[in-house]
């Protein structure tokens, strides 16, 4: 009927769904978009639709980089009557890394797998980390939103305190899980990434490192571990330089001196970390590392303990 308005989803478009002498506009609704690939199809199916003007409309833009993130805009937005044939608006703009192939916690479990099988006794602290894991793709849960991370050596589960830095106020405290505080750490870093001047943007010819007093500076073990999780291997690959090196392995060092407190909270994350080769030390520190783990007989660090290399 003329003049009603048609809802029709992506999946049943086709040539015969619209006339193409119809005139008007058409407002193409995402909720949210990664990388913009089914816009550029509908911009693409609707470019020989002259008298149509199209308008985009996302709830939540999540495209990883600025710089695709314009790209994209560019090309949707271009058509007979310039850069500003259609219109593009969006509630919120969020960059972050849309990488899910090889999640930290996919690296986890297959690096556990192998460890428990190398195992003349099955490892109960493993096979309960295993399953939690598992769980993890639950239908009922559809992902994790605590035990994310491994907890403190007490078994208390890591979280955040007040006064946090990446919050505005105090209303966060008590009211986010840990995989709230995880997606933060992991935008924060990925804007880094988009940092081309003093980030942590890499090229053939400069490697650039996340600082180790990042871990001095942020304190609390669930940004520590957060920031393990949602780095880059070759942001953590501190084998390149001594002294950097050093610096780590003295920050490890304090916390398992103080591995029953706060302090050393998230010390099995590290040992994670080395374990699985994505935080890398210079060859001899490992030897140091190794002698001070030693002096602490718990299961929950022998199994990261042996992976040292």
């Amino acid at each position: 009927m003329k003049g009603a308005i048609s809802v029709i989803n992506q999946a049943d478009l086709n040539e015969t769904s619209i006339d193409k002498k119809e005139s008007g506009a058409i407002l193409i609704i995402g909720s949210c978009i990664t990388n913009g690939k089914n816009l550029l199809y509908l911009s693409r199916f609707f470019r020989n639709y002259e008298e149509i003007r199209l308008v985009y409309f996302v709830g939540i833009n999540r495209v990883s980089d600025i710089f695709k993130n314009k790209e994209l805009k560019t090309n949707i937005k271009y058509g007979l009557y310039g850069p500003e044939n259609s219109s593009f608006v969006e509630i919120e703009t969020i960059s972050c890394d849309n990488a899910n192939l090889e999640t930290p916690w996919k690296v986890e479990l297959q690096f556990l797998k192998r460890t428990q099988a190398g195992l003349d006794e099955p490892s109960e602290f493993i096979e309960s980390r295993i399953e939690t894991i598992k769980s993890f793709s639950n239908i009922n849960y559809k992902g994790g939103s605590d035990k994310i991370f491994y907890p403190s050596l007490s078994n208390s589960e890591l979280e955040i305190r007040k006064n946090s830095a990446f919050f505005k106020d105090n209303s966060y405290y008590g009211n986010i899980c840990q995989s709230d505080v995880y997606f933060t750490i992991a935008c924060v870093l990925n804007n880094m990434r988009n940092n081309s001047k003093d980030g942590l943007c890499q090229t053939t010819f400069v490697k650039n490192l996340l600082d180790p007093f990042v871990f001095s500076r942020f304190n609390d073990g669930i940004i520590q571990a957060s920031i393990l999780r949602a780095a880059k291997n070759e942001e953590l690959n501190y084998s390149i330089s001594q002294s950097h090196s050093f610096e780590i392995l003295s920050l490890i060092g304090t916390f398992i001196k103080h591995i029953n407190e706060y302090q050393g909270e998230a010390t099995i994350e590290f040992l994670h970390a080395l374990a699985i080769g994505k935080l890398r030390l210079n060859k001899s520190h490992y030897l140091l590392l190794k002698d001070q783990l030693e002096k602490i007989g718990d299961e929950r660090l022998s199994f990261t303990r042996r992976r040292l290399t």
